[in-house]
């Protein structure tokens, strides 16, 4: 989780309880539902494709086990 979380924006957005687009008050708390299929890449409209292409090749290890 935390190869994931050190290519999410760290924008925290959501931090103080302001409203996130992801719904999530921090980038730490979108690595676990992105894992269960609960949130996607495109959740967070702040993410670099680089960032995203990243993240989906450290998912494709993920799951291959």
């Amino acid at each position: 989780m935390a190869d994931i979380y050190r290519n999410l924006p760290g924008k925290d957005c959501g931090k103080g309880g302001k409203q996130s687009p992801c719904g999530l008050p921090m980038c730490k708390d979108f690595t676990k539902p992105l894992l269960k299929g609960d949130k996607t890449l495109y959740d967070c409209p702040f993410m670099e494709d680089d960032d995203r292409q990243a993240i989906i090749l450290i998912l494709e290890d993920y799951y291959k086990g």
